[in-house]
């Protein structure tokens, strides 16, 4: 530096000259005092919108987060059905041994058969074995319901032609059932059955007194060969009780008939009956 001292012209040239460089040297100082503040300011600005940006950004991460919870996706699972747990439960006692045995398997019992039925059942077994034994199938038919057996007897093997007389054979035929009946207990019923062709004889005004003498004369020779009389009911029935049709002959033929009822009554503890054919002619 200059000293302040000197003369003249030269001495006034050189403060001039000191003033302006110390203003130049404020001046600078001032500006760099300026720009340093200025910049501390900006990066102050700068950090702060960056720090706005960063929370706008979380901010907004976050409720799309939210909303993707909120909103079911497409091929997302369901969500689990939880049921509710129930209490273990207590296991059973065991049965003791007796009632570890298996149950009877074998098929239930039928009811009992009345012993009238019974009865009945083994009855007509041995009249059928005693029809097929003898060869009488056209002349004998055997027939059982719930109450009785039913002996169907062709009149033509019987009885001649508008005629109450027993034939030969048909005296043999009533001799071989009396040694069965006789061996029987309850009731018979013998019931002479014809068809509608009407008869006029002195002897048989009608079909009603031939149908009953025909029940007659077999009744009385079932009396003759063993069969107890009280036990014994002769019926007439003309043609009121057909089994056939009377438009054919061969019907009308079936519906000539003597027919033996025998009823059910079986004594208690009865046995098996004597072989048919036991009687005496």
């Amino acid at each position: 530096m200059t000293p302040l001292g000197g003369g003249g012209e030269g001495g006034g040239t050189g403060r001039a000259a000191e003033m302006r460089t110390f203003a130049r040297a404020r001046s600078t100082a001032a500006l760099t005092a300026g720009l340093d503040k200025g910049g501390q300011d900006g990066w102050m600005t700068t950090y702060t919108d960056m720090v706005t940006l960063l929370l706008t950004l979380f901010v907004f991460l976050v409720g799309m987060s939210d909303l993707k919870k909120d909103t079911p996706q497409r091929g997302a699972e369901m969500p689990e059905l939880v049921l509710p747990t129930l209490p273990p439960l207590e296991p059973e006692p065991e049965p003791e041994a007796a009632d570890t045995a298996l149950p009877d398997t074998a098929p239930p019992e039928t009811a009992p058969v009345p012993p009238e039925l019974s009865w009945l059942i083994d009855r007509a077994k041995e009249l059928e074995a005693f029809v097929i034994d003898h060869k009488l199938q056209d002349q004998v038919r055997i027939e059982r319901t719930e109450r009785a057996i039913l002996v169907q007897l062709r009149d033509g093997f019987l009885f001649a032609s508008a005629r109450a007389e027993l034939t030969t054979d048909g005296v043999a035929l009533v001799r071989r059932l009396a040694g069965f009946l006789a061996g029987l207990p309850g009731e018979i019923e013998v019931e002479g059955h014809t068809d509608p062709i009407p008869i006029a004889t002195s002897r048989y005004p009608s079909n009603w007194e031939l149908s009953a003498a025909r029940a007659a004369a077999v009744a009385r020779r079932l009396i003759d060969n063993g069969v107890p009389a009280r036990r014994l009911r002769a019926i007439g029935y003309a043609d009121t009780r057909p089994v056939a049709s009377n438009a054919t002959a061969e019907g009308r033929a079936t519906n000539r008939r003597v027919t033996l009822l025998i009823l059910a009554r079986a004594p208690a503890g009865s046995g098996p009956n004597p072989a048919p054919g036991g009687a005496a002619p």
